[in-house]
């Protein structure tokens, strides 16, 4: 597996009047991910390195990473362990993205407070 990239938080988004939210930082993160792959030179389909439509992986904000979601004309993408919304990322598993998750929920809103 490549080296895990620096996660590019901002305590605030410019012109934005409130913090970043967990869901934003966690996008914010698969788009470093998924830019530190094509620097890589990987394939890329939609923005997103090939690898990780051969092998799906969504995550949540509350830790949660599967290779399955539920589909939801409401939420969007819903995790099937918690109903949180889901996006998809790198090919790793819950104990690799707990310190990623626990990195983004320290710089950001807690979920609770998510306006």
């Amino acid at each position: 597996m490549a080296e895990p990239v620096e996660i590019p938080l901002v305590e605030r988004v410019e012109g934005a009047s409130e913090p970043l939210s967990l869901f934003a930082a966690l996008v914010l993160w698969r788009e470093a991910e998924a830019s530190a792959a094509a620097a890589r030179g990987e394939e890329m389909f939609m923005g997103k390195p090939d690898a990780w439509y051969e092998d799906l992986h969504w995550f949540c904000t509350n830790g949660h990473v599967s290779g399955r979601f539920l589909k939801s004309e409401k939420r969007g993408d819903c995790c099937l362990a918690c109903g949180e919304r889901v996006i998809m990322g790198p090919a790793i598993g819950e104990r690799e993205f707990a310190p990623i998750l626990s990195a983004l929920k320290s710089r950001t809103l807690t979920q609770g407070e998510e306006k």
